[in-house]
């Protein structure tokens, strides 16, 4: 908590000339259960007992953004059922991929049959444009993951949530971004779906209750419920695995955690930070009881206690063999140029995303194809524009294949993404140029900020 203490104490720096007043520093709640059992393996409720009597660690907060998951594997669950997205525009349906394209902009959603509106706000990254589905969860973009949410159905989302045992979990735009409440115990039983192959855990403490001579009066077993297909989970781990390694949580790198492990931010007027190795799923809840907003990101608030918790926990003989997650079958991971999103082979190298896929839905082209000309494209696709004699280009020297590489890859695989900018004004493609079309839609009118939810 020091470092929480220490950016309290410089929010209430006192100016010159007046006398400090009192601080009231946040209350802090950790919880870590076996992801493989449900097991409770420590519970902090509280940052002095003395201070505070709430168990914190079964109090309903917000869950800000460490909900976001659940929309992401939503649509991949989604994808495997045999529906497809359709982001409302007239394109038709697509299968759900990291490299599903969103729309990263201030959009107004209607719900409850139009009656309501809601306006999520990017308040501390901006606007980004057209974005991945990679990139948008690993930065935590609350427009775009909403416009997700509104793809899959947000009745869809809240279903898999409270399947999950995110109870309070209701279909509206806001569930996207984690505005209903749940403990850090039911966000710990949460978790254990991505890291338990899409079987849910509700968390215990209690296996047994034995009499004086040690004969079983009640035996207690873990409840486990499937609530998504293995392939889906491992999908969204993967982004959760961008997230930890160039994302909103890469700095529990930067503070030397190295172990394979997956995570997210989220911040609401409450921090929170949920992560997890192969072995042991940890979370960690930084808050005010007055429900004030404590103004400290869920990256500087409460990754560093997860950091220094987890960095000494995997020292413990039994939390130490900490292993790569492993991929069921029918997924690939393939060598992705962020660029281009295509294929990376030896013309784009040093912009390398690792990312998984369902099998037959990567992409088939490589990054090397980009540098084509449309003339030469449609010249091709024609059959025109040259002699049959014409020798073709030749092939690039090294292939790009879609290749199974460690699902936990180096820091030097998954380096900060810089090179997706928010996007330009759309402009006529090469095809529009020709044929004509492409116009820009009628622009909306602005829609009212509803109010907090």
């Amino acid at each position: 908590m020091k470092n929480v203490d220490e950016l309290v104490r410089k929010q209430h720096k006192t100016p010159k000339g007046e006398q400090p007043g009192p601080i009231t520093y946040p209350q802090v709640s950790l919880v870590a259960i076996n992801p493989h059992t449900g097991q409770i393996l420590a519970l902090v409720g509280g940052r002095n007992y003395g201070l505070s009597q709430l168990n914190h660690a079964i109090a309903e907060r917000p869950t800000g953004s460490i909900f976001k998951p659940f929309v992401y594997a939503a649509a991949y669950n989604s994808s495997l059922n045999g529906l497809s997205l359709s982001n409302g525009d007239g394109d038709g349906g697509r299968v759900f991929t990291a490299l599903t394209q969103l729309n990263d902009e201030e959009t107004t959603f209607t719900y409850d049959n139009g009656r309501q509106t809601y306006t999520p706000k990017n308040l501390i990254s901006g606007y980004k444009g057209d974005v991945t589905a990679a990139y948008a969860l690993a930065h935590s973009l609350n427009a775009a993951t909403v416009q997700l949410g509104q793809m899959v159905g947000f009745d869809n989302v809240a279903a898999l949530a409270r399947s999950s045992g995110i109870t309070n979990a209701r279909g509206t735009p806001s569930v996207a971004i984690g505005t209903y409440n749940a403990t850090p115990i039911d966000m710990a039983g949460a978790y254990t779906v991505f890291a338990n192959n899409g079987v849910h855990l509700t968390p215990w403490m209690l296996a047994s209750v034995r009499n004086a001579s040690g004969d079983i009066v009640s035996d207690f077993s873990p409840e486990a419920k499937q609530v998504m297909d293995p392939r889906a989970a491992y999908l969204t781990q993967s982004l959760l695995e961008g997230v930890m390694n160039y994302g909103t949580a890469a700095a529990v790198r930067g503070h030397g955690f190295t172990a394979p492990a997956a995570g997210k931010t989220g911040t609401s007027h409450d921090a929170w930070f949920a992560g997890y190795t192969s072995n042991l799923i940890c979370i960690i809840w930084v808050g005010n009881d007055d429900y004030t907003d404590v103004k400290i990101e869920g990256a500087h608030a409460a990754e560093p206690i997860w950091t220094e918790f987890m960095k000494r926990a995997i020292q413990l003989p039994q939390y130490s063999d900490v292993k790569p997650f492993s991929a069921p079958e029918g997924i690939t991971t393939a060598r992705i140029d962020k660029t281009s999103n295509l294929l990376a082979d030896s013309t784009c190298p040093g912009n390398i995303l690792y990312a998984a896929f369902l099998d037959g839905t990567a992409p088939t082209n490589t990054c090397s194809q980009m540098s084509e000309s449309p003339q030469n494209l449609i010249q091709r696709i024609l059959g025109i524009g040259g002699s049959k004699s014409e020798t073709p280009p030749p092939a690039p020297t090294t292939g790009a294949p879609i290749v199974r590489v460690p699902p936990n890859t180096p820091p030097d695989g998954n380096a900060p993404d810089t090179t997706q900018q928010p996007a330009p004004a759309k402009k006529k493609n090469f095809f529009q140029k020709i044929f004509g079309g492409g116009k820009d839609k009628d622009k909306q009118q602005p829609q009212p900020t509803p109010p907090p939810q």
